[in-house]
């Protein structure tokens, strides 16, 4: 990448980086793909971290910046109190940490705090149960 030429970047198709994201997923830092491969290396790299329904999804634009949850709204599930906030929470944490300011980090780290204490601890006694 001649924009910055101090990081290293490889330009591969998108079936070698499927099968590496799932073998050897420390092998990334950082993936750059358009949205149709992003939509298809999405899926196992949430699988990575436990599901889709706790990836959080940045979309970085040159100007525009969208941060979601990357498992859609599902509103079939509205009101059943059965879709997990973690995608939603993280995603509100990346969005922070993008502000680039020592106060907007904090309030990050007092997101991913806790979140992560909950997935360390699976049978605290505040963990709703699965139905």
């Amino acid at each position: 990448m001649q924009r910055f030429p101090a990081v290293a970047a490889d330009r591969i198709r998108v079936d070698a980086p499927a099968l590496c994201l799932v073998q050897r997923p420390e092998s990334f830092d950082v993936m750059d793909t358009e949205t149709l491969f992003g939509d298809i290396l999405s899926d196992p790299g949430a699988d990575i971290i436990g599901a889709l329904g706790m990836a959080p999804s940045p979309d970085l634009g040159e100007t525009l910046r969208l941060f979601q949850r990357s498992h859609g709204t599902a509103p079939i599930l509205a009101r059943q109190g059965i879709v997990h906030p973690i995608a939603t929470l993280f995603s509100i944490a990346l969005l922070l940490e993008r502000l680039d300011h020592p106060e907007p980090r904090r309030g990050a780290c007092l997101i991913t705090g806790p979140v992560a204490d909950f997935l360390a601890h699976p049978d605290s006694p505040h963990r709703r149960p699965r139905r």
